[in-house]
């Protein structure tokens, strides 16, 4: 009975201590159902470049579509800098100081950027000229010689070569 007790009691205090930590209010916290009252010209901005802006826990999907509690956060983050007056550079650069490029859904066309840009067209190319190349062999006559097709016609008569 008390090898049973002491596993039973180390996993009640190890889903209560999880439980206190998931209820325990963190400092980073955000009420993520907060607002921020834009113009419609603002509004239009927020949401144009949060069409731009990848949510970082979805796979390729903006935080305009992103039901995600760190994509609205950020959204919230556009719809505060767009209302004290930041343009859409400022507020993109801004995201890209603090997410890296990583967070753009369309990442700039510079650097090591270009290979990400290249390599969809050079695996396209390079299997078109590869599937050509095949096709070529494989409609290609062979070519026998004038002996070749003398054996094969005594082997057909029931003569030895």
């Amino acid at each position: 009975m008390k090898s049973l007790f002491s596993p039973l009691l180390l996993c009640l205090v190890l889903l209560f201590g999880l439980v206190a930590h998931a209820e325990a209010p963190t400092q980073n916290a955000v009420n993520v159902t907060e607002t921020v009252a834009l113009t419609s010209q603002q509004e239009q901005l927020a949401r144009s470049i949060a069409g731009e802006i990848k949510c970082p826990v979805c796979r390729g999907e903006s935080i305009l579509t992103s039901s995600n509690d760190l994509s609205r956060q950020i959204y919230l983050d556009i719809q505060t800098q767009v209302k004290n007056g930041a343009d859409r550079d400022q507020v993109v650069g801004y995201m890209v100081s603090r997410y890296g490029e990583t967070i753009l859904l369309n990442p700039p066309k510079k650097g090591i950027n270009w290979l990400l840009w290249l390599a969809p067209v050079a695996v396209l190319l390079l299997s078109g000229w590869a599937l050509l190349g095949y096709l070529r062999n494989a409609s290609r006559t062979p070519e026998v010689s004038s002996e070749d097709l003398e054996r094969v016609s005594q082997y057909l008569q029931g003569k030895k070569p």
